[in-house]
C-alpha cells in the first residue's frame, strides 16, 4: 500500500512540474533579453525594405524560439513569393534583442503577360509580381494559356529550351505545342509536358545548322521544314 502511495505521489509531482513548466515557458519570451525590439534586414535587391520590415514587425516569437521557417512564411504571405530563403542571426541584449534577417530573393529569368501587366518567373517555375527595380526589357517574354501549366513545366522549359538557345525573342506555350521565335526563325516544339533532353538536342542541332529563317517543326523524330 505504501508503495502505491509513493508511486501516486511521484506521478502527481511530475504532473505539477509539467503544469508549472507549461505555465512559465510562454512567459519566458517576455523577459527583456528575449524580446525582439529591433529587426535588421539585408540582402534586398528588388523588394522594398519598408514592406519587409513592416511584415517582420508581426513576429511574435521570442529571440530564442523564432526560426527561419516562421520568418519565411511570414514574408511570403505579406511580401510575396519573391522571397526564396531567409537566414537568421541574433543579438541577445539585456534591454531587448535584435533579430537580423538576410533575405534571398528569387531571380527572374522571364516575364509572363497577364492581363495588362506581367508576372515574373524564376528558373524553378515560381511566379511573382515585379517591382519598379526590375528591368523587364532584359527578360524574354513567355506567353501561356495557363500560368499554372507554365509554372509546373517551367523548370524543364528553362533547362532544355531557354538555356539551349541564346537571345530568344519570345516563347508561346500553347496546349499542343511550344513555339519559339528567334529572329526570322520559328521552332515548333512538343507540348510543355513533353519538353526534355531529346528536344534540347534537336534544338541544338538546328542552332548549329545553316537554318536561320523559316519554320521548323521539332515535334517528331525528324526535322520538318514547314516553310
Amino acid at each position: 500500500m505504501g508503495g502505491l502511495i509513493r508511486s501516486l505521489g511521484s506521478v502527481l509531482g511530475v504532473l505539477v512540474l509539467l503544469i508549472v513548466f507549461l505555465y512559465i515557458l510562454p512567459m519566458v519570451g517576455y523577459l527583456p533579453p528575449l524580446r525582439i525590439v529591433s529587426v535588421e534586414v539585408e540582402g534586398l535587391s528588388a523588394l522594398p525594405e519598408e514592406a519587409v520590415k513592416e511584415a517582420l514587425s508581426e513576429v511574435e516569437s521570442s529571440i530564442i524560439t523564432v526560426d527561419d521557417e516562421e520568418i519565411l512564411d511570414l514574408l511570403v504571405r505579406n511580401v510575396g513569393k519573391r522571397v526564396k530563403k531567409v537566414y537568421l542571426s541574433r543579438e541577445i541584449r539585456w534591454e531587448g534583442s535584435k533579430l537580423k534577417v538576410k533575405v534571398v530573393e528569387r531571380i527572374p529569368v522571364a516575364k509572363v503577360p497577364v492581363g495588362k501587366g506581367f508576372f515574373l518567373i524564376d528558373e524553378e517555375g515560381v511566379s511573382f509580381k515585379p517591382t519598379p527595380h526590375d528591368n523587364l526589357k532584359n527578360l524574354i517574354t513567355v506567353k501561356t494559356y495557363s500560368l499554372h501549366v507554365l509554372e509546373k513545366n517551367f523548370p524543364k522549359i528553362y533547362k532544355y529550351v531557354i538555356k539551349t538557345v541564346d537571345k530568344i525573342d519570345y516563347l508561346h506555350v500553347k496546349v499542343s505545342r511550344v513555339v519559339l521565335r528567334k529572329g526570322k526563325l520559328t521552332l515548333i516544339l512538343p507540348p510543355a509536358e513533353e519538353i526534355n533532353e531529346v528536344v534540347a538536342s534537336r534544338i541544338a542541332s538546328v542552332m548549329a545548322s545553316a537554318i536561320s529563317y523559316g519554320t521548323v517543326d521539332l515535334r517528331y523524330d525528324r526535322f520538318i521544314l514547314v516553310k
